[in-house]
């Protein structure tokens, strides 16, 4: 193959697609469906636009330690009752692990909804693409490529699955468990740099407690398991990318070239046969999405006189249309 498509949501949005997580936070209003939202604000402590805008990161972001202490308080036995019994020293640890299935169950369920109630592409949207010796590689779950640009399936690698896909769609947030452990650490009290070792030995034991480190441990394991198998995903498919080291062109439309997707590309370039010589077509829609693209050609020492920049509306062109 010659050409490597990369596609992201900027191309399915460019098709009149309301594929943003901002819309698909409108459509859980629209659909009110607020137990999702209220599940997400009493887990992460916030569920407006803006978080949901970046709702991938999001899912990363949370305030581990706070939430462990409120599980904790919130069912913490009564040693004293006559009803108390050994299972409810694990009560704190069962609600949190309870709290975040139910979370999960309803953020998947209903975004494979949203997902699989998108309208179809604009056809008025059409832009030029070669299909002949070129290979797809798209982060979008839609089938905007097949249906609207009769891209035959076997181009195309889906790469967190698709609608009415066999497998489930992929997505969370980029954090390693050891990155969230230190950030959950970093909430810990500490004491005195100064204090005596009995000191120390004295405060650990007065901020140490049986159930509260296991819900901290079930909050962490909870959070650890939402990370975005990227590695994984790169390690089975090594022959497929293997596959992508003659490409002679990449062209990306619509990837926003930064965040949690960044080592595919990373591995697709890494992997290149012929660095020095490829071309890169890149699109963008404003002054901000150029400034991200000069500052990956200057990270990847991509060279720049090899790389074409294009505004959205310049692939409209109508003289190219009628070669499409």
């Amino acid at each position: 193959m010659k050409n490597l498509y990369i596609i992201g949501n900027g191309f399915d949005i460019h098709h009149n697609m309301p594929t943003s997580y901002k819309a698909f936070y409108r459509w859980l209003h629209e659909k009110s469906y607020y137990h999702v939202l209220t599940l997400i604000e009493k887990i992460y402590g916030c569920a407006d636009a803006t978080w949901w805008n970046d709702f991938e990161n999001s899912l990363g972001e949370m305030e581990m330690y706070d939430y462990a202490q409120n599980q904790t308080r919130e069912n913490y036995p009564n040693f004293s009752s006559d009803e108390f019994r050994d299972a409810d020293w694990y009560d704190a640890e069962y609600s949190a692990e309870n709290e975040f299935d139910e979370m999960l169950r309803a953020v998947k369920g209903s975004f494979t909804e949203w997902i699989e109630s998108l309208p179809p592409a604009d056809e008025k949207m059409k832009i030029p693409i070669v299909k002949s010796d070129s290979y797809f590689i798209t982060f979008n779950y839609t089938l905007t490529l097949e249906k609207l640009y009769r891209i035959p399936a076997n181009q195309i690698w889906h790469i967190h699955g698709q609608v009415n896909g066999s497998d489930e769609y992929i997505l969370g947030h980029g954090k390693s468990r050891s990155v969230l452990e230190k950030e959950l650490l970093d909430k810990e009290p500490s004491s005195d740099p100064s204090s005596s070792p009995e000191e120390i030995e004295e405060f650990y034991r007065d901020n140490s407690d049986f159930i509260f480190d296991r819900v901290k441990d079930t909050v962490l394991q909870n959070v650890a398991s939402i990370q975005k198998p990227v590695q994984d995903i790169i390690q089975v498919n090594a022959a497929r990318f293997e596959a992508l080291k003659d490409v002679e062109k990449i062209i990306i439309y619509g990837h926003s070239l930064c965040g949690i997707d960044m080592p595919y590309i990373e591995r697709i370039i890494n992997n290149l046969s012929n660095f020095e010589k490829v071309r890169w077509e890149i699109t963008y829609y404003s002054e901000q999405d150029k400034t991200r693209i000069i500052d990956f050609i200057r990270k990847y020492a991509i060279p720049e006189c090899n790389v074409e920049m294009k505004q959205w509306s310049e692939l409209q062109n109508k003289d190219q249309l009628s070669l499409w």
